[in-house]
């Protein structure tokens, strides 16, 4: 039998320091005694359990029984059981849960020398009774005597019994795991560049994945069993190379199979330094699904493009008859005219506005939906904006027999900061519904504050109520209030009119500038509508600039009018002519460039949409042409029915001086010729001169000029915006739109543009001054 080196040592131990006798001298018995202590202490502190017991044989030399001679110390704290209740005693009174374990597996035979030799093989077995998993090995280190080495091999067996059920837990997951789960090792060419890689463990989702069975893919190359073409397998490995090469734990990413039509997402995930493992997820179901929400997408942003071009086609169909038919009536009002003929007229002009009213409605519901509905926030007077509003409705509440009047708690401060047009909206639309729905009795508009008392000082939180003594609503009809395109009389015999666009666009509002709307109401005692909005504290211009005059006195000008329409032509040539002016006609932009080259004229009425070249085009070539040939600067006011929110700054930004939507009334039309030829003319000296003595004008202007030299466009766009908000505060119309082109110019990234604007508001508008 062949033993080990430690056996060995043990049985020289036990030879020389457990029993070894005979006639020896007195050196030799010393040498002994020393070896003996030595090896004593070698055998009493082992970390092993060690055993020493006498072999009892039978009469047949059978072995019969195994008696303790020796134990040592880690025994002892193994089985808890002190040497001297041990030694002496049979194994089978010692150690009974273990004898026939050691009985069955130990031989012990006799060679022909007649020596003993032990047959043990060495086994890990666990004991219930000690809780002890054992590893268990003998020798005969003397004649007669056998040695056990018992090993507490628990904490050994424990952490192999949790590394096993770790790993067939992870196996179990990975394989059963719906997506495809494979672990390879790579394999390297002579270069230290990924050549392939071979599977040396696979799930069935991935050998269903690669059209194989799940044993004959193990130990195969990838390149021996994929699917692809030459260029996607090369791409494949280097995208592998690349990630083992990173130093990355992880690589993640989508793939398209041509073959199988399947999206797919790999994951990659590095073990080591040859071996990673690859998980891939068939995501065909939810990639498809993220496709067509971005066709569906793409589909609904055509259809709301299709649906704004609709309704500004709309708008201009409408507009333009609407134009004719209004003008011709304003034309006719100018005319001797009996009392019932001019009612009559006023009657038409009303219905005429009517249907503009809806127009308008149609137009902000159409906004409101494709979110492009936007609010500003300015210094306003609220107090004066309540007056204007009742001054503006007196006429049809007079004319019914109705009171009234606007409240506004002296609490609210003169002066607010925020949206004033949205605000004068939504009041026009609550108060045009209380009156049309009022038959007698009254129409109250009340304004409170409601701040609370922890609300930050800055912040005015108001209320805004509407109250009528009209019809009222029913309980039950409540609910349909603010809903698109209901209302709550909806029955053919119904007496009021109206889209029912005007509440659902007011609460729309309210909410858009953060706040809400709601109503009470009872049938047949009136109702009340309710909103609030939130304010900051505005404030009054320092020296308020001095507003110009227009009037209808207005020197005669030649005006270049460029309309398609004829019915339009004749009527926008008769209104110019009531205010003394020459019309020279053209019916599109060809026509009215040919005119420009043969004369020159005061002011240009131009059409936006119109055959031949359009009036954006044609302004563009103007500008340019005056530009280029350093001729006179001609006015140009821009004629449009399309009437779309963004329409006015656009044509400002292509080069024009003014805007007017159709239908076009007379007084607007000579307004707005005589407010842009006064921006060329002396009149316009005093407001100069009343912006160059104020602070607040001077600073933005100079901050303009000190940012050319910083080319921060940025900030540039921010200064401009903020001067044209101080302009149109003080009603400085030319100012406001030099200023509204050095920001759209900033925005669009325009340097040279904003460099020459710049420096003309400086010529314009600043005392000398060296930049």
């Amino acid at each position: 039998m062949v033993r080990t080196d430690d056996e060995r040592i043990l049985q020289k131990c036990c030879a020389d320091g457990l029993g070894c006798t005979g006639s020896l001298d007195i050196t030799d018995r010393k040498s002994i005694e020393e070896s003996q202590v030595k090896y004593r202490s070698l055998f009493m502190n082992m970390r092993e359990s060690f055993i020493l017991m006498k072999i009892v044989l039978s009469e047949n030399n059978d072995l019969k029984d195994l008696v303790f001679t020796e134990v040592n110390s880690r025994f002892e704290s193994m089985f808890h059981l002190k040497p001297v209740n041990v030694i002496g005693k049979s194994i089978f009174d010692v150690f009974p849960q273990i004898t026939q374990f050691v009985l069955d597996h130990l031989k012990i035979v006799n060679d022909e020398s007649n020596e003993q030799e032990i047959h043990f093989d060495a086994v890990d077995f666990y004991s219930e009774y000690y809780g002890l998993w054992l590893s268990i090995s003998a020798f005969l280190p003397l004649p007669g005597h056998l040695a056990l080495i018992i090993t507490d091999i628990t904490q050994q067996k424990l952490s192999e019994l949790a590394l096993r059920e770790s790993e067939h837990k992870y196996r179990s997951l990975f394989m059963n795991m719906t997506s495809s789960f494979a672990y390879c090792e790579a394999i390297w060419d002579k270069n230290g560049d990924l050549d392939d890689y071979q599977f040396r463990e696979v799930n069935d989702h991935y050998a269903r994945l690669m059209g194989r069975d799940r044993t004959e893919l193990i130990g195969t190359r990838f390149s021996e069993v994929n699917n692809m073409n030459h260029h996607d397998q090369k791409l494949l490995l280097k995208q592998i190379n690349d990630f083992l090469k990173s130093g990355e734990r992880r690589y993640e990413g989508e793939f398209f199979n041509k073959k199988s039509k399947h999206w797919y997402y790999r994951s990659l995930y590095c073990i080591g330094n040859e071996c990673f493992a690859a998980i891939i997820t068939d995501i065909t179901k939810p990639k498809n699904y993220e496709i067509e929400l971005r066709e569906a997408k793409e589909e609904a942003e055509k259809a709301s493009v299709a649906k704004s071009e609709f309704l500004a086609n709309m708008s201009h169909e409408i507009r333009t008859p609407l134009n004719g038919t209004v003008g011709m009536i304003d034309l006719v009002l100018q005319s001797p005219l009996t009392s019932e003929q001019y009612d009559c007229l006023e009657v038409a002009k009303s219905c005429a506005y009517s249907l503009l009213n809806i127009i308008n409605d149609i137009l902000d519901f159409s906004k409101m939906e494709a979110g492009k509905m936007q609010t500003e926030s300015i210094d306003f007077n609220l107090k004066t904006l309540l007056e204007e509003l009742v001054k503006a409705h007196s006429p049809s509440a007079v004319g019914k027999g109705l009171e009234l009047t606007s409240t506004i708690s002296p609490s609210i401060p003169t002066y607010l900061k925020g949206d004033p047009n949205r605000l004068r909206q939504i009041l026009n639309n609550l108060i045009s519904n209380a009156i049309k729905f009022t038959s007698q009795g009254r129409v109250t508009i009340q304004a409170r504050d409601t701040k609370a008392a922890d609300t930050l000082e800055s912040i005015y939180a108001l209320e805004f109520s509407v109250s009528d003594s009209g019809i009222g609503i029913a309980e039950d009809e409540m609910e349909r209030l603010f809903k698109s395109f209901s209302q709550v009389d909806g029955s053919h015999t119904r007496k009021y009119g109206g889209t029912g666009l005007g509440l659902i666009i007011s609460k729309q509002l309210t909410e858009l500038m953060g706040g809400r709307m709601w109503a009470k109401s009872r049938k047949g005692e009136g109702s009340t509508f309710f909103f609030t909005l939130n304010f900051t504290l505005g404030q009054s211009s320092d020296k308020p600039l001095a507003a110009k005059e227009i009037t209808k006195e207005q020197n005669p000008l030649n005006i270049l009018l460029v309309e398609d329409n004829l019915v339009n032509q004749d009527v926008l040539t008769k209104m110019l002519q009531m205010g003394k002016h020459n019309v020279h006609k053209a019916c599109n932009g060809l026509e009215a460039l040919d005119v420009l080259e043969q004369q020159e004229f005061d002011v240009i009425l131009m059409d936006i949409y119109m055959p031949e070249m359009n009036g954006i085009d044609t302004t563009m070539l103007i500008r340019e042409r005056e530009k280029k040939y350093n001729l006179k600067y001609t006015p140009i006011i821009a004629l449009t029915a399309y009437a779309l929110q963004g329409d006015r700054e656009r044509f400002l930004a292509q080069g024009m001086d003014e805007y007017l939507s159709k239908p076009v009334l007379m007084e607007d039309l000579l307004d707005a010729v005589q407010k842009v030829t006064a921006y060329k003319t002396a009149e316009f000296a005093g407001d100069r001169q009343e912006i160059r003595s104020s602070s607040q004008f001077v600073a933005l202007i100079t901050q303009l000029l000190d940012l050319i030299s910083d080319n921060d466009l940025q900030a540039i766009e921010r200064t401009a915006h903020q001067l044209k908000k101080l302009a149109n505060k003080h009603d400085v119309e030319e100012l406001k739109i030099i200023a509204f082109k050095v920001e759209l110019a900033s925005r669009r990234g325009d340097l040279q543009t904003v460099i020459e604007t710049i420096l003309k508001l400086n010529e314009e508008f600043m005392p000398k001054r060296v930049i």
